[in-house]
């Protein structure tokens, strides 16, 4: 009886890999006769590694040959990998004009990408009020990262007027099976007790449940439940653990927190070295207050 399940389980998955091959060589045999939606659907299997042998450097060519092609997707996605630095060295004037790119051909994620983008740009050049534009053309195109984005604006009255529902609701409908983009916006309204009564159990609920799934934000928080004690019981080891997870990910906040940690020997081993090269990559990763003040500065 074993054996004959092992065989039918055996078989399913033949079958699944053959149409997977399958339609792996239609996608090529596609984008070579000039089908650049073909193009871009190929260079996404490349860049994930699905069912086929991770590439960058082809998902590259792939993706500019469709962005070329005038597919907004592709012109985000390769935007994408030369922020990341995904087969190339990082280039973010190069990435900022594929957003911009993208955004014109009328891909919500170009948008996205972009209003991120001015969000995160260090001050002076920091334009809050054109995130907020960009982030609602996304949301309207329905792209999680426009609407959580968006629903982080409208959380705290962030250059728009203050509507914690209508963010909750954002958050909410990112928060499931397909995505858990919202759940660190639902863990920090109930962490600070704007859609009900403050929980910090429940919060930290939301906080693993993003971390479990690799979102670098939700293992910062994590991280801070653990730091704090909030949410379940103070440990400085799993505090270290989670702000690790989320610096690899390039998350600065998360580098910096553990920089700290490193410093003071709290919850990881005491180290000067480690906690400098720490501190470097969450400047490098956008986190000002890690960066070395400017001789003068306040």
């Amino acid at each position: 009886m074993r054996s004959a399940v092992l065989c039918l389980v055996t078989l399913l998955l033949l079958g699944a890999c053959s149409e997977d091959h399958e339609a792996i060589v239609q996608l090529r045999e596609s984008c070579g006769d000039g089908d650049v939606s073909a193009c871009f659907a190929l260079g996404q299997r490349y860049r994930a590694g699905d069912h086929i042998l991770r590439d960058f450097s082809e998902a590259r060519r792939l993706f500019d040959t469709a962005c070329d092609g005038r597919v907004g997707e592709s012109c985000a996605a390769l935007g994408v990998m030369e922020l990341q630095g995904l087969g190339a060295k990082a280039d973010s004037a190069q990435a900022r004009a594929l957003f911009e790119n993208g955004c014109d051909l009328g891909a919500a994620a170009g948008c996205a990408q972009l209003g991120k983008l001015f969000y995160e740009m260090p001050e002076p050049q920091r334009d809050l009020a054109t995130a907020a534009q960009l982030f609602i053309k996304a949301c309207e195109g329905d792209d999680d990262l426009g609407c959580v984005s968006l629903g982080s604006l409208l959380a705290t009255g962030t250059v728009v007027r203050k509507d914690v529902v209508r963010a909750a609701e954002l958050f909410t409908s990112r928060c499931d099976d397909d995505t858990v983009m919202g759940c660190v916006g639902l863990g920090r309204l109930h962490l600070s007790g704007d859609i009900a009564a403050a929980d910090d159990s429940v919060a930290a609920d939301f906080f693993s449940r993003a971390c479990r799934s690799d979102d670098a934000a939700g293992c910062l928080e994590m991280g801070r439940v653990y730091e704090l004690g909030r949410g379940r019981p103070q440990d400085f080891q799993r505090a270290a653990n989670n702000y690790y997870a989320a610096c690899r990910r390039r998350n600065g906040e998360a580098c910096f927190r553990i920089s700290e940690m490193h410093r003071t020997g709290q919850g990881t081993y005491r180290s000067a070295e480690t906690a400098n090269d720490l501190r470097e990559s969450a400047c490098r990763y956008g986190y000002a207050e890690a960066c070395p003040k400017r001789e003068g500065a306040r």
